[in-house]
């Protein structure tokens, strides 16, 4: 990567790019690929010469070697992505048991975060963004992305009807 001619070319600083380093660990497990830092340094090093200049998924290390100012994370502060999983609504509930959802009937309004039970949690969610806003800001990081559901899943496939709650919904717009 440091042969090729654009290598030496100034990263990306209008364009937020993030992606996924993860894959480190120090003990087995799922998704562990690797214990060497090494490995993820040079990871770190091909991401930048990409343009990358911000990752979502990062090794337990990163955070440390970010605020040290470690070369080899150097670059990686221009934007992040972090969870803010779940909104203010009620669930559908969980065995917890089994951690499956359990079968129907459920709470009125679970899933549903236009149901009335639901919209007047604002206070919950005040204090939810409150928390993300504190932990905001004692990081580096210059633009924070924030996650409410995760891979292709949307607030409604936590209601009875899943995904298909949108196009029922009496109390959506």
């Amino acid at each position: 990567m440091e042969s090729l001619h654009w290598a030496n070319d100034p990263r990306p600083r209008r364009y937020e790019i993030l992606t996924d380093c993860g894959g480190y660990g120090t003990q087995r497990g799922y998704g562990v690929r690797t214990s060497s830092k090494a490995v993820l340094y040079d990871e770190f090093a091909i991401l930048r010469h990409l343009g990358i200049n911000g990752l979502r998924g990062r090794p337990s290390f990163f955070l440390d070697d970010l605020l040290a100012k470690r070369p080899e994370v150097s670059g990686f502060d221009r934007v992040t992505l972090t969870g803010v999983y779940g909104y203010p609504f009620e669930p559908a509930p969980v065995d917890h048991q089994t951690g499956k959802l359990r079968p129907l009937p459920w709470p009125e309004g679970a899933g549903c975060p236009y149901h009335p039970r639901c919209t007047n949690r604002a206070a919950e969610a005040r204090a939810q963004f409150e928390a993300l806003l504190a932990k905001a800001r004692e990081q580096p990081f210059e633009t924070w992305w924030c996650l409410t559901v995760d891979e292709i899943g949307s607030a409604f496939g936590r209601t009875g009807e899943g995904k298909a709650h949108m196009g029922v919904c009496p109390f959506g717009i």
